[in-house]
Protein backbone atom coordinates (compact mmCIF):
# COMPACT_ATOMS: atom_id res chain seq x y z
CA UNK A 1 0.00 0.00 0.00
CA UNK A 2 2.50 2.68 0.50
CA UNK A 3 4.21 1.42 -2.41
CA UNK A 4 1.11 2.64 -4.06
CA UNK A 5 1.43 5.51 -2.49
CA UNK A 6 4.33 6.74 -3.21
CA UNK A 7 3.66 5.61 -6.82
CA UNK A 8 0.61 8.52 -6.67
CA UNK A 9 2.70 10.77 -5.01
CA UNK A 10 5.61 10.43 -7.52
CA UNK A 11 3.63 10.76 -10.63
CA UNK A 12 1.47 13.90 -9.20
CA UNK A 13 4.35 15.56 -8.30
CA UNK A 14 6.05 15.15 -12.06
CA UNK A 15 2.53 16.04 -13.54
CA UNK A 16 2.49 19.22 -11.36
CA UNK A 17 6.32 20.01 -12.39
CA UNK A 18 5.49 19.27 -16.02
CA UNK A 19 2.36 21.52 -15.94
CA UNK A 20 4.24 24.36 -14.60
CA UNK A 21 7.07 24.00 -17.02
CA UNK A 22 4.00 24.29 -19.99
CA UNK A 23 2.77 27.03 -18.27
CA UNK A 24 6.31 28.99 -17.95
CA UNK A 25 6.94 28.38 -21.79
CA UNK A 26 3.15 29.46 -22.79
CA UNK A 27 3.63 32.83 -20.94
CA UNK A 28 6.92 33.37 -21.83
CA UNK A 29 5.78 33.02 -25.58
CA UNK A 30 2.80 35.04 -25.01
CA UNK A 31 4.18 38.08 -22.97
CA UNK A 32 7.45 38.13 -24.13
CA UNK A 33 8.93 38.20 -20.24
CA UNK A 34 9.75 35.38 -17.78
CA UNK A 35 8.11 34.74 -14.90
CA UNK A 36 9.45 35.54 -11.78
CA UNK A 37 8.94 36.29 -7.89
CA UNK A 38 9.00 40.19 -6.80
CA UNK A 39 11.25 40.09 -3.77
CA UNK A 40 9.41 41.17 -0.35
CA UNK A 41 11.07 44.55 -0.88
CA UNK A 42 9.85 45.07 -4.14
CA UNK A 43 6.41 44.04 -2.93
CA UNK A 44 6.68 46.60 0.78
CA UNK A 45 7.54 49.44 -2.32
CA UNK A 46 4.57 49.01 -4.69
CA UNK A 47 2.47 48.65 -1.80
CA UNK A 48 3.22 51.46 0.27
CA UNK A 49 3.43 49.46 3.52
CA UNK A 50 6.01 48.90 6.20
CA UNK A 51 6.92 49.75 9.18
CA UNK A 52 5.11 48.68 12.38
CA UNK A 53 1.10 49.85 13.53
CA UNK A 54 0.19 50.52 16.71
CA UNK A 55 -3.31 49.34 17.71
CA UNK A 56 -3.03 50.74 21.07
CA UNK A 57 -2.88 48.49 24.69
CA UNK A 58 -4.95 45.39 24.76
CA UNK A 59 -6.31 42.84 27.41
CA UNK A 60 -5.30 39.12 25.42
CA UNK A 61 -6.15 35.94 26.76
CA UNK A 62 -3.09 33.26 27.57
CA UNK A 63 -5.62 30.57 25.60
CA UNK A 64 -5.40 32.91 22.80
CA UNK A 65 -1.90 33.16 22.17
CA UNK A 66 0.05 30.72 19.66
Amino acid sequence: MLDEIAARVQADFARARSKAFLNDIFGFFLSGRRKRLLSYDQVKDKLHIGGPIHRGIRTVEIARIV
